[in-house]
């Protein structure tokens, strides 16, 4: 019984660490969210970070955004 465990425990192994063949869509950057009349060399973080600031203005009783992730993570 115990050899029967040392051929299919390294098959489960193997089969788990299999990668997945998921496409993500998403882009890492979205040129929307860019302002473009910013200089880079000037203002990195209001280039990078300007368009979303813009389309997303801090209400007046907030202090700023909180982002929490929940993303689906594969080992």
């Amino acid at each position: 019984m115990k050899y029967i465990f040392l051929f299919i425990l390294p098959a489960l192994i193997l089969a788990a660490c299999q990668p997945k063949n998921e496409v993500m869509n998403e882009k890492a950057i979205n040129p929307v969210d860019l302002d473009t009349t910013v200089s880079p060399a000037v203002d990195f973080y209001a280039y990078a970070n300007g368009g979303w600031m813009k389309k997303h203005p801090l209400p007046a009783d907030k202090s700023g955004y909180l982002v929490m992730l929940n993303r689906k993570t594969n080992f």
